[in-house]
């Protein structure tokens, strides 16, 4: 996982609460975000770090090396013991017991379907 995935993960983790989901999707993704929260606040951390270094220098080069700074940390990799769940969890949201999830949503909780089930 990167920190841009983390980022994505962080951004749908408000619009998932309001979801009825299976259970045990829930409770992976409730602990893949207590897991992850120290490092989206060490990513934070990093980034209000870059803004403030660069805020003060010539804006044209300023932006250069922040956007390549920011790149480089978007794309580092967060190691992190990760709750995974079968592929089968996710397809429960399809029945009329649970909410669908979007694509989006898909998307962001990719990280977590278990590679065997």
């Amino acid at each position: 996982m990167k920190n841009k995935d983390l980022l994505v993960f962080f951004n749908i983790k408000g619009k998932l609460r309001e979801r009825k989901l299976p259970m045990r999707l829930a409770y992976a993704i409730k602990l893949n975000y207590e897991k992850l929260k120290p490092y989206a606040d060490a990513y934070n951390e990093q980034l209000l770090e870059l803004k403030e270094r660069y805020r003060q220098d010539d804006v044209s080069v300023g932006q250069t090396e922040t956007d390549t700074e920011l790149t480089e940390l978007l794309n580092m990799d967060v190691a992190c013991e990760i709750q995974t769940v079968p592929m089968t969890e996710f397809e429960k949201c399809d029945s009329g017991q649970f909410d669908s999830l979007t694509f989006e949503e898909l998307e962001a909780l990719g990280f977590m379907i278990s590679p065997q089930e």
